[in-house]
C-alpha cells in the first residue's frame, strides 16, 4: 500500500494525523499541539500557492483574451487574403491588357484597352482603400494584443518571483517538519508503532 493509504488505515473516527516512517520504524503522532505547530510551519508554503493560484487565474483570463484577440485577427488576415488574391487577379487581367496594348491594334480596340485599363486601375486603388483599411483593424487588434502581451509578461515575473519564494519556503518548512519529527520522536509524543 502507499503511504497515503497507510496513513488512512490509521485514523480513528476521522481524525487529523501525523504519519512517518524513521529508520525502517512507523510513527504516528495525535497530539494537538504538534499537529498544530506541523500546519504552522506549512501554512507559508499553502498561501504563497493560493498567490500562484490566483496569478495563474489571471494569466488563463489574459490567454482567453489574446485567443479572442488572436481569432479577431485570424479573421482579418483571411479578409487580406482574399482582397490580395483579386489584387492578383486584376494585376493578371492588367498584364494581359499591356500585352493587348503592345500589339498596335485598330484605335478601336486601342480605346477599348485603355477604358479597360481604366476600369482596372479603379479596382485596384478600390482594393488598396480595402487593403489598407483591414490593415487599419490589424493594427487596432495589436495594440490590444501588445499590452496583454506586456500583462502576461509581468505576471510571469510574479511567478517566477512567487516560485523562488515558494522553494525557499518549502525548504523551510522540511527542515521545521524534521526538527519537529525529531522532537515528537524524543518526547515521546511520536508512538511508534508495532
Amino acid at each position: 500500500r502507499g503511504d497515503v493509504e497507510r496513513a488512512r488505515s490509521l485514523r480513528q473516527r476521522g481524525e487529523t494525523i501525523l504519519w512517518f516512517m524513521r529508520g525502517g520504524q512507523e510513527y504516528v503522532v495525535r497530539d494537538p499541539d504538534v499537529l498544530k505547530q506541523l500546519q504552522e510551519l506549512w501554512e507559508p508554503v499553502s498561501r504563497i500557492g493560493a498567490e500562484q493560484g490566483a496569478i495563474g487565474a489571471k494569466q488563463g483570463e489574459v490567454g482567453t483574451r489574446q485567443g479572442e484577440i488572436g481569432a479577431r485577427q485570424g479573421r482579418i488576415g483571411a479578409e487580406q487574403a482574399e482582397v490580395g488574391a483579386r489584387q492578383a487577379e486584376i494585376g493578371a487581367r492588367q498584364a494581359a491588357l499591356a500585352r493587348r496594348e503592345v500589339r498596335q491594334g485598330s484605335e478601336r480596340e486601342q480605346a477599348d484597352v485603355s477604358a479597360e485599363r481604366r476600369v482596372l486601375e479603379q479596382k485596384m486603388r478600390d482594393l488598396e482603400r480595402e487593403m489598407d483599411a483591414l490593415g487599419e483593424k490589424m493594427d487596432a487588434q495589436s495594440k490590444p494584443m501588445d499590452k496583454l502581451g506586456a500583462e502576461m509578461e509581468a505576471l510571469g515575473g510574479e511567478m517566477s518571483v512567487l516560485g523562488k519564494k515558494m522553494e525557499e519556503a518549502s525548504r523551510q518548512a522540511e527542515a521545521r517538519m524534521r526538527n519537529l519529527i525529531e522532537r515528537a520522536i524524543a518526547s515521546g509524543t511520536a508512538r511508534p508503532l508495532k
